[in-house]
């Protein structure tokens, strides 16, 4: 049965009959994002739900962000990328999850190798057709050349300012809370979660109301064999600086052929801002997303 007041139109790109309110001023469309100007140029009529939220995040991409098409830096990452993909049969369990528009939090684990997550920012790339805005270490800024390598990228300094301006701009914003305590635990403590004290972005996802999407590839942990020792520990405790004691295959630092399958979950909403309950929500909404991370590593088990 057509509801009261819709219209059926035809979607001038798919095809697809869908119902339009734009004559009753109750269409579904204007609580869409307005479609930026570099789209302007459409096919003219009306668009169904799925095409008009596409052609506005390949828009939006397009205008506000660095893409594989014009920039070196990341033609050359997606083809190291897709070479590594290969490598590692590397394979994504949940993409469906993530929005094609609108702000969200992607809350990741941290391996060593860390190149897995450069390969779900590809996959997304090519099957969400956006760019994630990553939050990267301080101390990756302030290497010569490394910090205009990330900035092509789309990656941006850790601080909870950038990232509440990227979501306020709709963005889709990368963290991964463990930080480099995190990646430099040892094998013998690898599919563990380290976030413990790390509540930023719960409060920064309460704050802004946000989703948070988590991600986690489990056997990323296997493709280094890392070691526990004091000079790691005390290097990093006194000056931040990673240096792991590590192998790949044999004695080398190649990294092992491990089969990977990176899953995603979500959408998590936060619950409700209020300054009255604030610091209880955040340990609670904190609780909830670590054991949901917890059992992603979890399957790396089996």
């Amino acid at each position: 049965m057509r509801e009261v007041g819709l219209k059926s139109i035809t979607c001038a790109l798919c095809g697809t009959d869908f119902l339009c309110g734009a004559a009753e001023k109750s269409c579904w469309c204007a609580e869409l994002p307005s479609l930026p100007k570099s789209a302007q140029d459409m096919p003219a009529g009306c668009y169904c739900k799925a095409c008009l939220q596409k052609k506005i995040a390949e828009a939006r991409l397009k205008e506000q962000a660095p893409h594989w098409q014009e920039n070196p830096t990341l033609l050359n990452v997606e083809k190291v990328m897709q070479l590594l993909s290969a490598y590692h049969r590397y394979q994504v369990e949940g993409m469906d999850c993530l929005p094609q528009t609108g702000a969200g939090l992607i809350v990741t684990h941290h391996s060593l190798a860390t190149y897995d997550g450069f390969m779900l920012g590809m996959k997304i790339w090519q099957q969400r057709q956006r760019l994630v805005r990553a939050l990267g270490d301080n101390l990756l800024f302030t290497l010569p050349l490394m910090h205009q390598w990330m900035r092509d990228l789309g990656v941006v300094p850790g601080a909870a300012g950038a990232a509440s301006e990227l979501l306020d701009q709709g963005e889709l914003v990368a963290v991964a809370p463990g930080g480099m305590r995190e990646c430099l635990r040892p094998s013998d403590q690898k599919y563990q979660v380290r976030w413990a004290k790390r509540k930023g972005f719960v409060k920064l996802a309460i704050e802004k109301q946000v989703p948070v999407y988590l991600t986690a590839c489990p056997k990323a942990d296997d493709i280094f064999t890392v070691y526990e020792n004091p000079i790691t520990a005390a290097i990093y405790k006194n000056f931040k600086f990673p240096v792991p004691l590590f192998r790949g295959i044999g004695l080398t630092t190649i990294p092992k052929p491990i089969a990977l399958t990176q899953y995603i979950e979500g959408p998590f909403q936060p619950p409700a801002f209020s300054s009255q309950s604030f610091d209880s929500d955040v340990d609670s909404f904190h609780a909830l997303l670590t054991e949901k991370m917890q059992g992603l590593l979890d399957k790396g088990k089996s």
